[in-house]
């Protein structure tokens, strides 16, 4: 089997592959390369020379628990593959053996867990009591409905 050959990246995603000003906002049409992109990255901050970062330090937010389990697989397998090139001596072998394991413990998840999880961790601060649970559909649709019933009275008797 031949050695496979990295992608053609388009100016723009290598900016974002490359790029170590700070958080990155990665927003593109479906299709467009994004989970690619974004693995790339992180697998490039975890593996650089100068100053790594831990994954466990990561933070990748997506829509989709789909897109999280996915971009989760990739990053395991992108890793395991720069370790499998990575040589015995190298003293970066240690460091992505670690990185290998702590991957799981990155957060890499959707937004309503990333902000539950906040709400959960900070209930204190947010004067939440700290066994509160996020209302479930039906309870929603009952508050939307009394909410827009309220604005359409509170307009009615408004004259203007």
């Amino acid at each position: 089997m031949g050695q496979l050959t990295s992608p053609r990246w388009t100016p723009a995603q290598e900016t974002a592959i490359t790029d170590r000003g700070g958080a990155l906002l990665l927003s593109a049409a479906a299709g467009s390369g994004k989970t690619a992109v974004l693995t790339e990255r992180a697998v490039g901050l975890m593996c650089q020379e100068n100053d790594p970062v831990p994954a466990e330090q990561l933070l990748i937010v997506t829509f989709t628990n789909a897109a999280a389990a996915e971009l989760r697989a990739r990053l395991a397998k992108k890793l395991n593959a720069r370790l499998a090139q990575t040589p015995a001596g190298s003293p970066q072998l240690h460091w992505m053996r670690r990185q290998q394991m702590m991957l799981g413990r990155a957060d890499i998840c959707t937004i309503d867990a990333f902000c539950l999880d906040l709400l959960r961790k900070h209930f204190q601060a947010l004067d939440i009591p700290p066994d509160f649970a996020p209302a479930d559909p039906g309870t929603v649709q009952l508050l939307r409905g009394a909410a827009l019933a309220e604005t359409l009275e509170n307009a009615y008797r408004d004259p203007d």
